[in-house]
């Protein structure tokens, strides 16, 4: 039941940030062939957005639910991510402020108890990238502490993304240890690298 709780907010949250108003363009998207993570078969359910796709998976690791998505936010979407494109500001601020947003919008909107747990900046594709985890816990729900995770790439007019939620398979406390951070990164880069950036033109 908690996870169920988890996956709805969760799956409805991710709606209302990628609109389905997309154009086509000869700007660039992001593609992904994700087949193993974890050692664990992935298959992905694929939602086509204009020529964007996005990628919705999930699967069991460690008495944990693990739901991800990999998507890119254009400003057209109208996202709260993604208030201003990279040429109106700058990269590195289009990433500050979509992970500042997305940590609030977790605690004002889905009225979790949100904690910065863990935030670093790295590099992708020849780009700049930031990476950022919280612990989640809905106050009226035991043992509903849950992991997100918000990594994110800016280009002057996408944001790629991918999101993570780590909930507990079981209700039973004693059953459920929060996934360890460096587990949570590794998912995280074994996503990476099953995704390359490519020009919407190319992509038939």
């Amino acid at each position: 039941m908690v996870h169920n709780i988890l996956k709805y907010k969760f799956i409805y949250f991710m709606v209302s940030l990628v609109s389905a108003n997309a154009y086509a363009s000869n700007l660039s998207t992001m593609t992904c062939q994700i087949t193993a993570i974890a050692e664990t078969e992935i298959i992905s359910n694929q939602s086509k957005y204009g020529q964007d796709i996005k990628y919705d998976f999930q699967f069991e690791h460690k008495n944990q639910i693990i739901s991800a998505t990999v998507g890119v936010i254009r400003p057209e979407h109208n996202s709260l991510l993604l208030n201003k494109p990279a040429k109106e500001i700058s990269r590195s601020e289009v990433m500050e402020n979509a992970h500042i947003e997305y940590g609030i919008i977790w605690e004002e909107e889905l009225f979790y108890d949100v904690r910065l747990i863990h935030a670093q900046n790295g590099s992708w594709n020849q780009n700049n990238t930031k990476l950022t985890f919280w612990t989640a816990e809905f106050p009226s729900v035991p043992n509903s502490q849950a992991l997100v995770g918000f990594w994110s790439m800016a280009t002057d007019e996408e944001l790629f993304t991918i999101t993570l939620l780590v909930s507990p398979l079981a209700l039973n406390s004693d059953q459920y240890a929060r996934l360890p951070t460096d587990i949570a990164i590794d998912i995280v880069n074994k996503t990476i690298d099953q995704c390359q950036i490519e020009s919407l033109k190319d992509v038939g």
